[in-house]
């Protein structure tokens, strides 16, 4: 059974309107590999339709790590990938509630919306045998993944492997 490291992060700018998300996946001890995707507010608004708790002022970071984490296991899925042990790292304590149980979001928001299609993301993958954990870890201590991270939400232009030739 393969193993990974996932280090998730966001960043959230143009008053919470546009967030920058990445996944660094650490291997083994050299494989690297990368996904990162920029989303707007209102390609959110158009993925998730009819939001009744939809107001102008944007999203926090909690619902673009969120999204971080739906778009890896969207390429799980697309990949049928299967027999996985994955550990996501999160400094967002928003993510670790919504993933641990701790905290439910209200479906009618948008972050609720993309919590669930990321519930049923990990659902489909728990059949393959993929396990994630969501842990919490703090920001900015120097944890090398974490770090990496962070580094390539807000320089994307330098890539290391694309996420597309992970496995």
């Amino acid at each position: 059974m393969m193993s990974a490291d996932l280090y998730i992060d966001a960043s959230v700018s143009d008053k919470r309107k546009n967030g920058k998300c990445s996944v660094v996946i650490l291997v083994g001890d050299d494989e690297e590999y990368l996904w990162t995707q920029s989303i707007t507010f209102e390609k959110l608004l158009e993925m998730y339709p009819s939001q009744t708790g939809a107001t102008n002022h944007g999203l926090g970071s909690s619902a673009y790590e969120t999204y971080s984490l739906l778009g890896l296991t969207q390429i799980l899925i697309d990949k049928q990938l299967s027999n996985m042990d994955i550990v996501c790292y999160t400094d967002n304590l928003g993510l670790f509630n919504m993933c641990n149980n701790i905290w439910k979001p209200r479906i009618r928001k948008i972050t609720g919306r993309i919590c669930k299609s990321l519930f049923v993301n990990i659902e489909i993958l728990k059949q393959r045998n993929i396990s994630i954990d969501v842990r919490w870890i703090r920001s900015h201590v120097n944890v090398y993944g974490n770090e990496k991270a962070d580094f390539y939400t807000r320089n994307s232009d330098k890539l290391m492997k694309p996420i597309e030739s992970f496995v």
